[in-house]
């Protein structure tokens, strides 16, 4: 069966300020505006990164839609005000400058940067509607960090960029039944084997390369001799 060609064009998250909302997702997370409807006193804006121009949020009044009652409006005007009814999940390659960013403009800061159990490092805080934003550490990033760190706390600079669990160079062994993906690392060192860093005949092998396990990283010896 040929799959059918569908992307996520947008998520909806509710406000119950739209300038306030406005100034967080535009300001302050860095977001381009791209609709901004007003109807019967309520609006709806339409924001995204711009550099992903398929894909936005709807800041929306969540009490428009004539088939919720007084009754559910109550409960969902309870849930906002509590924190606990929507939300998102981000990724950035700076977690750390974007919380920061985060800190400095006043944001209800729910979880500095962690290391999660489950192996991604994040962070959450709240839009001014109460909305959950967790931020999450790009797995690109992550994988980038960990094959530049060799066994020895050294690390040292890829050769190339590194893509999200697949080879380092381009030309490393193919992934692994088990999960794991092998990448060569290109970059020559000149020290003793004492002091030993990665170099081009070593493998770097990322044990669980993927976004949600960027755990182990250990480097083999193959060189000769």
């Amino acid at each position: 069966m040929t799959a059918m060609d569908i992307t996520i064009h947008a998520s909806f998250l509710p406000h119950n300020d739209p300038d306030a909302s406005l100034a967080f997702y535009r300001d302050t997370l860095g977001f381009e505006v791209r609709n901004d409807v007003g109807y019967g006193g309520m609006r709806w804006i339409t924001v995204g990164p711009a550099d992903q121009p398929g894909t936005s949020i709807v800041l929306h009044p969540p009490g428009a839609d004539p088939g919720i009652t007084d009754d559910e409006r109550r409960t969902i005007a309870e849930m906002m005000a509590k924190g606990t009814y929507a939300v998102i999940l981000l990724a950035t390659t700076d977690l750390d400058g974007t919380f920061a960013r985060l800190q400095a403009s006043d944001a209800e800061v729910v979880q500095e940067p962690t290391e999660q159990p489950y192996g991604v490092r994040d962070c959450a805080v709240r839009d001014p509607a109460g909305n959950l934003i967790r931020i999450q550490e790009s797995a690109l990033s992550r994988l980038a960090m960990a094959a530049m760190t060799c066994t020895d706390g050294t690390v040292k600079e890829p050769a190339h960029d590194v893509g999200d669990g697949y080879a380092l160079d381009g030309e490393g062994d193919p992934a692994q039944p088990y999960g794991d993906t092998m990448s060569k690392s290109t970059t020559k060192d000149t020290q003793s084997p004492a002091t030993h860093v990665a170099d081009s005949h070593d493998l770097i092998r990322v044990h669980g390369a993927r976004e949600n396990n960027l755990k182990d990283v250990s480097v083999e010896n193959r060189s000769a001799g």
